[in-house]
């Protein structure tokens, strides 16, 4: 496979390429059989000072540490252990690599006749000065990468052609080039920190075809353009902050400048020639050292925009030539010692006024110099177009003229006048669009008079306008809609009112007002579109009001307000129904109903998992399941009212003469409530569903004489729960678990079912049954102890899992009759095990007739 020519030296089987060669030889005669080996094979060794080549080989010569080919045209590597160098005079080329990373090198000699250096040639070198023979036409791409070359001088006219990232990160200080140059490649002298000074031949054919040229060489002070170059790319002399002489020839063709070409850089002043026709978007942007900038009387310019100048802070004044034709004041915003804008006037489009820039029939206001202290609009203007006004940060006053006639508010027009502090906008405003004021940041007060016709519905006409306190509309405003992000970041607003006719507010309108207390609907309130994200992060509005539009109430009537403790209803309303965990998004506390408002429907879950501590409702309501399940600080409800669709299974239960209505209370609906006390409802209730009252541990309640089903766990763990009705004839599960209920227990001889561990944890100890229907089946339904009576005609010896104890059949009908004496009569016919605990029956003050 390879063989061992020399200590940790090896080659092919077949002796033609190199595969190692070791670092630590300090000399070495390459085999004549060898006809190739990698780029950089000798580069890397340090201690090599030495190669030759066997007279034989056909491929190879070596001369100075240097292997050429075998006629010495083209040289292929140079060894790494040598200091300096000289080409052989017959060299015609510098093969990619031949010096890659020569670190000890520190000269070279080029001879007369070299054509060209090769990608990667001097790469990472530490030689600081080399000599380019007038016979060089092309230097390839990473060249001098990174090396130490400081100064290069060019002989002749030097290369056509300087390919891509040649001399990047070198610390070339100073180049002179040619009449040759045609080409010069992508990031040819990026970050050249050291870089001074650049000079071209001004008559070179050299075009820019690339960007990023001389980006970032920082220390650049001095360079000319070439008369035939014709356009300059884009980030060509980004970042040379050092830049102050900057040089277009006389008779250039320059007529192209690319998008931010010059931005950053410390270019002083600068003149254009007559064949320029397009500057691209932010071409000078940040060149806060520009004083001045001429265009001459015929240049072809036609578009001025795109923040062509934007913060370029020490211009005072420019002037736009007759060629333009459209105007973008984005182009010099935050341009905040800038006056005075003169439009010349031959241009039949735009018109200058007092410095400031109009349309030609001055009906909008197109360009306000950023370093204007106040601004007057005038009657006749109306619109004041995008970006018009936009980084002007020392304006404090804009004053509309008595009898305007304003309409229309443009994109971004005020965006960042951090200074201006109040604005009072005029009745004939009807449009504003986006970003409008935002970023105001020192803006305070703003104002609508009355009867104002304007449409907030653009995004962010006001958002970050941090010091914004007051907004204010006059009577009858015509505001159909607030926009998305309108109020966003107003950090400072602490209330708003919305117009009656206004119908949406978009997302994030309020965002982060967190100083936001207090919002109001004008009463008839049309809101129907509140976005779920309306008044995120408003922490300071814990106090709302519905809007009077909404009939039903459901989690998007509070955009998304985080930290409301308290709803209000307001009075004389209708609403349809509260909706299913309408309140989930923040913690109620308070829950008021306006007077005379009246709601008919609440959806299951509507209150659960509130802190709501009271809860009043006096109209006819229907009640869906846990409506205030998990309500874990409510303590008083009064719903005197309860009505629904009436129950199948109350029916049946019913005796057919019976005409009247009977509700039921649903599944869970106070279920969790751990504070509940009290329960103020309707008497005609038929129907206790399933945990209705589960774990009330506090409540006090008096099961209506009408409830003659009480559901699985309905007053589980309601331990103040005492009294049970002889009407019941459906006990569920669990039903009166860990409840209070009377030692002494008479169930209704009509009941159809008890249900598993009903009575368990409860002071029953003694249970009545004057019924005939077997319960011997039934899982256990009381303690173990318990003493169950029943009649003769009871068909069995069990009674839901407990013995019984038999007694005459008259007996239950002779203790409903409430005779004491006679009960106490009765006592003496139980015996056994059962007198013990009948005897707590006659201890326990209560009225036997309610067994």
């Amino acid at each position: 496979m390879y063989t061992v020519i020399s200590s940790a030296t090896l080659m092919l089987k077949n002796r033609t390429k190199f595969i190692y060669f070791s670092p630590s030889e300090t000399s070495f005669t390459i085999p004549s059989s060898v006809s190739e080996f990698g780029k950089t094979m000798f580069q890397s060794c340090q201690y090599l000072t030495s190669i030759d080549v066997e007279t034989s080989s056909t491929t190879f010569s070596a001369e100075e540490g240097i292997v050429y080919n075998k006629d010495f045209s083209i040289a292929i590597a140079c060894i790494g252990g040598i200091t300096s160098v000289t080409l052989n005079s017959r060299c015609q080329q510098v093969k990619d690599s031949c010096f890659y990373k020569c670190h000890k090198l520190t000269s070279v000699t080029l001879n007369e006749g070299l054509q060209v250096l090769g990608s990667n040639a001097f790469y990472a070198d530490n030689f600081t000065h080399i000599n380019i023979p007038s016979s060089v036409h092309t230097i390839g791409s990473y060249c001098f990468y990174g090396s130490s070359l400081q100064y290069i001088t060019i002989n002749g006219d030097g290369p056509s052609y300087v390919y891509d990232n040649c001399f990047v990160w070198s610390q070339l200080k100073e180049i002179h080039l040619g009449k040759n140059l045609m080409y010069l490649g992508y990031i040819a002298f990026y970050q050249c920190y050291s870089l001074e000074t650049v000079s071209f031949h001004p008559d070179c054919p050299l075009n820019f075809e690339v960007s990023q040229i001389f980006q970032g060489c920082t220390n650049l002070k001095t360079i000319n353009i070439p008369k035939n170059v014709q356009k300059i790319t884009d980030r060509c002399f980004e970042g040379t902050t050092s830049l102050t002489n900057f040089v277009i020839e006389e008779g250039s063709k320059l007529s192209y400048i690319d998008q931010m070409a010059f931005s950053s850089s410390g270019i002083t002043s600068i003149s254009f020639p007559e064949s320029l026709t397009f500057i691209g978007v932010n071409a000078f942007q940040f060149r806060r050292n520009l004083v001045a900038v001429t265009f001459p009387e015929r240049v072809n310019l036609t578009t001025f925009g795109g923040g062509i100048f934007k913060s370029c802070t020490s211009l005072v004044t420019i002037r736009i030539p007759a060629s333009v034709t459209l105007f973008d004041a984005s182009s010099l915003v935050y341009c905040s010692n800038l006056v005075s804008i003169n439009v010349s006037t031959e241009n039949r489009n735009y018109v200058s006024y007092q410095g400031i820039v109009y349309t030609i029939n001055k009906e909008k206001l197109v360009c306000c110099p950023g370093g204007r202290i106040s601004a007057l609009i005038y009657n006749y203007i109306i619109v004041i177009g995008s970006n018009a006004l936009y980084g002007c940060e020392k304006l404090e006053n804009l004053t509309f003229e008595d009898g305007c006639k304003l309409e229309t508010i443009e994109d971004g027009t005020f965006f960042s006048c951090t200074s201006l502090l109040r604005v009072d906008l005029p009745t004939s405003l009807r449009t504003v669009k986006q970003n409008a004021f935002s970023g105001c940041t020192r803006l305070s007060i703003i104002t609508f008079t009355d009867f104002a016709l304007v449409n907030l519905d653009s995004d962010s006409i006001f958002s970050d306008c941090t010091s914004l306190t007051t907004f204010t509309f006059g009577k009858f405003c015509a505001l159909s809609s607030f926009g998305n992000n309108i109020f966003k970041n107003c950090v400072s607003l602490t209330s708003i009112n919305i117009p009656a006719n206004c119908t949406t507010i978009g997302d994030n309108a309020f965002k982060n007002c967190r100083s936001l207390s207090n919002i109001t609907f004008e009463f008839n309130s049309k809101i129907s579109s509140l976005s779920n994200t309306a008044f995120e992060g408003c922490t300071s509005l814990t106090n709302y009001t519905v809007p009077d539009s909404y009939k039903d109430i459901t989690s998007s009537c509070f955009g998304g307000a985080p930290s409301i403790t308290t709803v209000n209803i307001l009075p004389n309303l209708h609403i349809n129904s509260i909706r299913r965990n309408a309140f989930s998004s923040f913690d109620l506390h308070f829950f008021n109903i306006g007077s005379n408002t009246r709601i008919s429907y609440l959806e299951d879950s509507s209150f659960s998992n509130t802190n709501i501590e009271t809860f009043s409702l006096y109209n006819e309501v229907t009640l869906s399941s846990y409506v205030f399940s998990n309500c874990t600080k409510l303590k008083t409800v009064n719903i005197p009212h309860i009505t629904q669709s009436i129950s199948s299974s109350s029916k049946k239960l019913k005796s057919s003469s019976d005409t009247n209505n009977y509700y039921t209370i649903p599944t869970g609906l106070f279920c969790g409530c751990t504070s509940l006390e009290k329960v103020n409802i309707n008497t005609n209730i038929n129907e206790i569903s399933d945990y209705a009252f589960t774990n009330c541990r506090n409540l006090i309640f008096n099961i209506p004489s009408s409830v003659e089903r009480i559901g699985d766990y309905a007053f589980t763990n309601c331990s103040h729960i005492k009294k049970f009705t002889s009407n019941i004839t459906y006990i569920g599960n669990f039903s009166f678990t860990g409840t209070g209920i009377d030692c002494v227990l008479k169930v209704n001889k009509s009941t159809e079912y008890i249900g598993s561990s009903s009575f368990i944890y409860t002071p029953v100890r003694v249970v009545y049954y004057c019924g005939e229907r077997d319960f011997s089946k039934f899982l256990p339904s009381f303690q173990s102890g318990v003493s169950i009576v029943v009649t003769y005609l009871y068909p069995s010896t069990v009674f839901c899992g407990s013995s019984t104890q038999h007694t005459p059949s008259n007996t239950c009908s002779d203790i409903i009759e409430t005779n004491i004496d006679f009960a106490i009569g009765i006592q003496h016919q139980i015996k056994n095990n059962v007198k013990a605990q009948a005897s707590l029956f006659f201890i326990y003050e209560i009225s036997l007739g309610f067994w």
